[in-house]
């Protein structure tokens, strides 16, 4: 007795191991942990990367410091023989386009904001899957269940038709019949087993483990029309806008960018031999410089085409998005409305069965009728009812799928 029991003992410490973890969490607090998903947070640190260089954009060039020596003599080394020689200290600051530094400025915020618009459209489609999944759960467990019901009348109903064909009913084909459709309830649990696995390993994709959360009800978000509700459509006029800043970059490059130096010289004395008989001095050299576009035909100006291509695509886009989000939009709204039709055409099957399973009840109890038909109706009732969890939870999805298609507050 010993040995069975600490095998028992170490299957169940594997199962608790290995078995996902189950926590009771709000719809809230599950977003809220959803929220934390490693997807979401690249896009996160990206856009403030994308705004620190947008300020480092917008800084100038480090200050350059020169030090050095002029006309110094190699064939007789001093700074007290030739008079042009002297010592130098210099510093020069160089000032690019300020409507360049702007311009990439303003490329880099509007990139954060594309960045944010990407993770806000990434939870939405995030958050859809996970009330699908939550809904997915509940039609497994009800279809488990349903299942469950029917193998039991299947056994019932084995039975009964045996009592018949022992009483000499004409009905032996029934047997072999009932007995497949029993076998196959078995690969029905088996394959909602597996489901219920696959659902489990998305939560914890989702979440870091396995919610135990009722499905929240879904209702359709309203939609005006406007095909900017669409998060796909909001990205892509964030990208549009980034083209818009290249434009104007390059439009910048026509701006001069400018530069000032300034430098410090130091002449010692000479020494006072025939030609080294001059005083020593001080004196400061200064400069600005700036830039001409000189050979904007083969720079600056293909590269303002490359740009306006770039936004003129860019817009393109923008109307392809906005037919692609409508059209998937509508998709979805017709699956939905067909899912709605279904469920209401099962609803009417179910209370039709339902009524004919009274019926012959009624046929029952009077002595007339067969217990098997009783079976039957009541099979019928449940594959039904089996039909309209799969048809509610595909109702719950496409609803979830619509709703993270648009921009809600």
């Amino acid at each position: 007795m010993f040995l069975p029991f600490r095998f028992a003992a170490f299957g169940t410490l594997l199962f608790l191991i290995t078995a996902p973890t189950v926590m009771a969490q709000s719809m809230a607090a599950l977003e809220s942990s959803l929220r934390e998903h490693p997807s979401l947070e690249v896009f996160a640190l990206r856009a403030v990367a994308s705004r620190e260089r947008a300020t480092a954009a917008g800084g100038l060039p480090d200050l350059e410091v020169g030090l050095g020596i002029n006309n110094f003599p190699i064939s007789d080394p001093g700074f007290d023989r030739y008079l042009p020689t002297n010592k130098a200290i210099g510093v020069r600051q160089t000032f690019p386009s300020k409507a360049g530094r702007e311009a990439r400025s303003a490329g880099a915020e509007h990139n954060a904001v594309y960045l944010e618009s990407m993770r806000e459209a990434r939870f939405a489609l995030l958050r859809s899957e996970l009330i699908s999944l939550l809904h997915e759960r509940e039609r497994i467990e009800q279809q488990g269940e349903l299942a469950h019901q029917r193998e039991k009348l299947y056994q019932e109903l084995l039975q009964t038709i045996a009592a018949q064909v022992d009483a000499g009913q004409p009905v032996v084909y029934r047997l072999s019949q009932v007995a497949l459709e029993d076998t196959g309830e078995d690969r029905v649990l088996a394959d909602l087993t597996a489901a219920k696995s696959r659902v489990d390993a998305r939560f914890i994709d989702l979440l870091g483990y396995v919610p135990d959360t009722a499905p929240p009800d879904v209702v359709v978000a309203n939609w005006s029309g406007d095909p900017t509700q669409f998060h796909a459509v909001r990205i892509a006029r964030n990208s549009a806008q980034i083209a818009a800043a290249g434009v104007d970059e390059a439009e910048a490059a026509w701006k001069p960018s400018w530069g000032a130096e300034l430098v410090y010289k130091q002449r010692e004395a000479g020494n006072g031999d025939p030609g080294s008989t001059f005083d020593g001095d001080d004196w400061v050299s200064g400069r600005v410089t700036f830039t001409v576009p000189l050979w904007a035909s083969g720079s600056q100006d293909p590269a303002l085409r490359a740009a306006q291509a770039d936004e003129a695509a860019a817009q393109a886009e923008v109307m392809a998005v906005a037919r692609a989000a409508r059209a998937n939009f509508s998709e979805l709204a017709a699956r939905r409305t067909a899912g709605l039709e279904n469920i209401h055409s099962l609803n009417d099957k179910t209370r039709m069965f339902k009524d004919q399973l009274e019926a012959l009840m009624t046929v029952y109890e009077s002595g007339e009728g067969s217990y098997a038909d009783l079976l039957d109706a009541e099979l019928a009732i449940l594959f039904l009812r089996a039909e309209l969890a799969e048809e509610r939870s595909q109702v719950a999805a496409a609803t979830a799928r619509m709703n993270a298609l648009l921009v809600t507050p």
